[in-house]
């Protein structure tokens, strides 16, 4: 199932509208018509799983099927950090 981030603007209760690059890679690049389902994401920890119901010129949208926090997210943080070489080999 494909996998998208939208910001938490584009979903208002069960009614999801999808950007227009979200809109266009799903009309031209992967071709998904009606009924088809995908995974929205969002800046706030949900994962939606959503009916595509109209999949127009203009945009396309879809009706909510289920919802559920994301646990995808490590626990652990980490820090990675890059030593500085000498100014000759650095390029």
């Amino acid at each position: 199932m494909h996998r998208f981030f939208v910001p938490p603007e584009c979903i208002a209760g069960d009614a999801v509208t999808l950007p227009g690059d979200v809109s266009h890679k799903l009309r031209r690049v992967l071709r998904a018509r009606a009924g088809d389902e995908i995974v929205v994401l969002d800046d706030t920890g949900m994962e939606y799983v959503v009916r595509l119901e109209d999949v127009e010129t203009y945009g396309v949208s879809g009706a909510v099927i289920r919802r559920y926090a994301n646990k995808t997210e490590p626990s652990v943080a980490i820090t990675l950090y890059q030593c500085i070489l000498k100014a000759d080999r650095f390029e």
